[in-house]
């Protein structure tokens, strides 16, 4: 299990409107213990201390899509 950035940069840069975010791929392509230990890993420190999460759910969505950004802290 790993989680891969293929461009670092462009999760650092800011945009006019603010940080960048990016979507969580993959995770329904893993069994729902594995899901949990995912969100369990990416919820404490130190990979929060790092990473950001957030859902967003389309208007029309039934789901919401667990999106990441880059905390301000490593950004500084």
């Amino acid at each position: 299990m790993g989680l891969t950035f293929f461009d670092c940069s462009m999760l650092a840069e800011q945009t006019e409107i603010g940080r960048r975010s990016f979507p969580i791929l993959g995770l329904g392509a893993i069994s729902p213990d594995m899901q949990a230990l995912v969100w369990e890993i990416l919820c404490q420190p130190p990979v929060s201390d790092i990473l950001g999460l957030l859902a967003y759910t389309p208007l029309i969505a039934t789901e919401s899509t667990p999106i990441t950004f880059l905390q301000p802290s490593v950004m500084a």
